[in-house]
């Protein structure tokens, strides 16, 4: 329960996101008409897409007109992209296709490499849906040569994961079984857990397909801990769709209940009708298995009302299927036959071009072998006739040597007599080989039949599963890409950053999807403040620490007007102990923080003012360039501390040029193969090693370093390191 009101907070209209929302439409609106303008119009919009697909495209749409205005190419490529997004959420594929089209021309008009993959793959994604494989195989083959040469690991693994759903489409089991091991493989590497669940799923169905449900029930349970790791309802929820299904092909038809049962609450607190009405279609199936008739077709004709309504078609057929499974069981032969029939009509307009290929090759194989046993009785009957012919040369032979050897008569008999037995054993002989080779073609007509009809009833779960694992992997992709854009909306853009500090770096890593720790950069009073903010945990949970965080910090600057660095911890800690309610509830969450003010004083020196609560600040020592480490108060921003304990400042007169660091404790607890860590020793060194190159190339090496350090290993916790030449 903790983790759904969690993920509810994150993308549902709770009060810090819809007021992010509503600042963002307002920056906007006074935003000059730039190409700044066109990205944060489409951001907006892909942050509608979830809850309002019609105001993500009114968003969109305005982006567009604004890019065409200022002749932005890249801009209207992107334009075209989330316009396609919008309408592939509300199902009108044909649309979508139509703008993802549009949007590649002009990718590949002005080659950006990156626009050209996405849009490859999304297009790939759409001839998936409408069964034509063969077009989705090309496009999403185009992506992935794309995302291998500009090095997006992140792309590469979906590539791979469409790919295998191609193949799964095409009943190609093994290799499809091959690219999502493949996308596991890279997903694990990057900590991309959110293909890792979509691939263990993945697995699990073409396990389950191959009856070895052992192996696809292991695979599900591995999808779930995934998922329930990172907080994933709808990720859940898929999976126990899948594991519930195993058990019930399985014959296990009690687990299979039990499994909906945890299910259903979950899908219909996310709204999903397609998920809810299959996993009450599964429940009335399991429950029929079972003989519980009543409450089977109250679960049957629920779940077939959902789908009808979400307009999943292949899932209405399977139902339709179920039902008349369900009319056979009691006896109704009638309603059964008449739910037959509707499933099969179903089914067979869904039928795809890759079956009727596969059909066809069936037939060809089958014609050939049966035109080659019908040569090999062609030659046995040739062979026949030319035993015939030799007897009727020997009975000729015989009546002349009658009239012209009639004392030699009873030599011609007897030689006569055993050469007629060694031709009658001979046809004897053709004669069985014959019958045999009929028997077996009879056998193999018999074998063709069964395997001909063995298709056409694989053909009805080929598409089962498809348009459910589109949707649920298109939902979740959407709701991640959705968490990343809301966090982003906090962070200050680059522009005015540099605005604020001229001359910095900033090296930000999430452990996860989204981050624990925040940067806060901006002005009040005429001092500019800069604060590396690291909060308890990562992912879901510290993201929504440093949404609190933000509210907080911003509030104290720009409401209060405080800009005192020890003062503004000390109002940061009341402030999260009266946010998150910890003297009644005994929550501990916080926060470690540095943070400082920079002042110009007009002697060519500037003013640092700091700051730290557990975290310190770093200052180059423009004289033998040694890194000089400033220790914050060993206490710690909310939970239970020694108010005893006061924060202080630390004043510094700084000559122009010298280089201030802050940071998370995420770098520094990096480890190596050997599970060492980076260390703050070490990281002081790569400060005095770097502090008089320029910031970028600061920036390149503390990325690169860092990269290198942990090859082979996961990543331990959220990254940050500021540095800012003052």
């Amino acid at each position: 329960m903790r983790h759904f009101f969690i993920w509810l907070l994150f993308f549902s209209n709770f009060m810090l996101c819809a007021q992010n929302l509503d600042s963002l439409q307002k920056v906007i609106k006074v935003m000059p008409e730039d190409t700044l303008k066109v990205i944060k119009l489409n951001e907006l919009a892909m942050m509608n897409v979830g809850r309002s697909p019609q105001k993500g495209y009114l968003l969109a749409d305005d982006a567009l007109k604004l890019a065409e205005k200022i002749n932005y190419e890249k801009g209207i490529a992107l334009s075209y992209k989330t316009l396609g997004n919008t309408q592939y959420m509300q199902g009108s594929l044909q649309e979508a296709g139509k703008y993802y089209q549009k949007g590649l021309h002009i990718a590949e008009k002005i080659q950006d490499k990156d626009a050209i993959a996405s849009l490859h793959n999304n297009l790939g994604l759409i001839f998936t849906e409408i069964g034509d494989y063969e077009k989705a195989m090309q496009f999403h083959l185009k992506s992935l040569k794309f995302r291998e040469a500009i090095g997006d690991k992140k792309g590469v693994s979906k590539s791979y994961l469409n790919i295998g759903n191609v193949l799964l489409n095409q009943e190609n089991l093994n290799e499809a079984l091959q690219y999502y091991e493949k996308s596991l493989e890279i997903a694990k590497s990057i900590n991309l857990m959110i293909d890792v669940g979509n691939n263990y799923n993945n697995i699990g169905n073409i396990y389950k397909r191959q009856k070895k449900y052992q192996k696809a029930t292991e695979a599900y349970y591995e999808a779930t801990k995934v998922f329930e790791q990172i907080g994933d309802l709808r990720g859940i929820v898929v999976t126990d769709l899948n594991l519930g299904d195993a058990y019930l092909d399985a014959g296990d038809y009690q687990k299979a209940l039990d499994v909906y049962n945890k299910a259903i609450p979950i899908a219909t607190k996310l709204s999903d009708k397609v998920m809810a009405g299959l996993l009450y279609s599964s429940k009335g199936t399991a429950q029929s298995e079972l003989q519980n008739y009543p409450d089977a077709y109250d679960n049957l004709r629920r779940g077939l009302v959902m789908l009808q309504e979400a307009g999943a078609r292949n899932d209405v057929a399977k139902v339709y299927g179920a039902l008349s499974s369900y009319y056979e069981k009691q006896g109704d032969y009638k309603e059964s036959l008449r739910f037959y029939k509707q499933s099969k009509e179903l089914k067979d307009s869904l039928f795809t071009d890759g079956q009727t290929k596969q059909i066809a090759k069936m037939r060809e194989a089958y014609s050939s072998e049966k035109k080659e046993k019908e040569n090999e009785l062609l030659r046995k009957d040739n062979a026949l006739k030319d035993i015939e012919g030799q007897r009727k040369n020997v009975y000729i032979f015989a009546s002349l040597a009658v009239l012209g050897l009639v004392g030699a008569l009873a030599f011609v008999l007897f030689r006569n007599n055993k050469e007629k037995q060694k031709i009658n054993q001979l046809l004897q002989k053709q004669a069985k080989d014959l019958a045999d080779a009929n028997t077996d073609i009879l056998q193999k007509n018999v074998m063709l039949e069964q395997q001909k009809e063995e298709i056409l009833a694989q053909r009805d779960a080929i598409d089962e599963q498809n348009k459910v694992l589109n949707f649920k992997n298109d939902q979740i992709q959407s709701s991640i890409r959705a968490a990343q854009l809301i966090q982003n909306t906090i962070l200050p853009y680059s522009e005015r950053i540099k605005q604020i500090l001229g001359d910095y770096f900033i090296f930000y890593q999430a452990k996860d999807v989204v981050s624990g720790d925040l940067y806060w950069i901006d002005q009040e009073s005429g001092k500019n403040i800069v604060a590396a903010i690291d909060c308890t945990g990562h992912g879901v949970s510290g993201a929504m620490m440093t949404m609190i965080a933000y509210s907080i910090l911003d509030r104290i600057v720009h409401v209060y007007k405080i800009t005192d660095p020890a003062t503004i911890l000390e109002k940061m800690h009341e402030e999260v102990k009266h946010a998150l309610l910890q003297d009644e509830t005994g929550n501990r969450d916080g926060m470690d923080v540095a943070i400082i003010t920079i002042e110009k004083n007009g002697n060519n020196q500037s003013i640092v003012t700091f700051a730290g609560a557990k975290r310190p600040m770093f200052i180059q020592n423009i004289k033998n360039n040694e890194i000089d480490e400033i220790r914050g108060k060993r206490r710690a921003i909310g939970g239970v501390q020694d108010e005893n304990i006061h924060f202080d400042n630390h004043v510094f007169e700084l000559p122009q040029g010298t280089m201030v660091y802050l940071s998370s404790d995420g770098y520094a607890d990096q480890n190596d193969m050997e599970r060492k860590k980076f260390s703050e020793d070490r990281l002081k060194k790569l400060f005095e090693k770097i502090a008089l190159m320029s910031t970028q190339k600061q920036h390149e090496i503390v990325s690169e370093l860092i990269g290198k350090y942990m090859e082979n290993t996961e990543q331990r916790d959220d990254m940050l390191l500021i540095g800012v030449r003052v």
